[in-house]
């Protein structure tokens, strides 16, 4: 039996929406695989996953810890959210003053008028098959000058890394967010202490 035009363009539609869904889905699964990845053959600049360090406590201090001895003054900047965490409650605002307060507790001078910047960086991805499913990618760098032996003059550099890799629901996705970043706060400062260990 002949298929109708009709039921061709049908099932031709089908098919094809199909595939679109395949290959969205494949591409959010191969970001979220690609970040595991990163988190696995990147542990020395200290990543972590959602939920925790995915590597052992250290007793020797990695040269990015090594980068905050006798750090005071910090610049903080927090980029602009993602819609999806705007609409969830937080704020640029909120969490620079989060920021602030707590390093000025911890005795840092948090000034616009420092050298070195203390950039806090969320990014998210949406999962095509499923728009209330959130892949969430927080980064923390702190960017110093510094100089490299082969160039005259100083650069601005990531000297510090911490980046952190969470799977959240829209509906929850607001205190894992405030909770991973609490916890990023603390090591920031942990990091900094152990920098001036004697």
């Amino acid at each position: 039996m002949r298929r109708s035009r009709s039921g061709a363009r049908g099932h031709n539609l089908a098919r094809t929406t199909g595939i679109r869904r395949f290959v969205a889905q494949t591409l959010f699964e191969r970001h979220v695989v690609r970040y595991a990845a990163i988190v696995l053959v990147t542990v020395t600049l200290g990543l972590a996953t959602w939920a925790g360090p995915v590597f052992p406590a250290r007793t020797v201090r990695s040269n990015q810890v090594r980068s905050l001895a006798d750090l005071s003054m910090i610049r903080i900047a927090v980029r602009p959210l993602p819609e999806v965490l705007r609409r969830a409650g937080l704020s640029v605002d909120a969490i620079r003053s989060q920021w602030s307060e707590a390093l000025q507790q911890a005795g840092f001078d948090v000034s616009d008028e420092a050298l070195a910047l203390l950039e806090l960086r969320l990014v998210t991805m949406q999962d095509p098959n499923d728009p209330d499913n959130f892949a969430i990618n927080p980064v923390l760098m702190l960017y110093q000058n510094a100089r490299v032996r082969r160039r005259p003059g100083e650069l601005v550099i990531p000297t510090y890394v911490n980046i952190r890799i969470g799977i959240e629901r829209r509906d929850g996705i607001a205190n894992p967010v405030r909770r991973v970043l609490q916890a990023m706060r603390g090591q920031f400062i942990q990091d900094c202490r152990r920098a001036n260990e004697k």
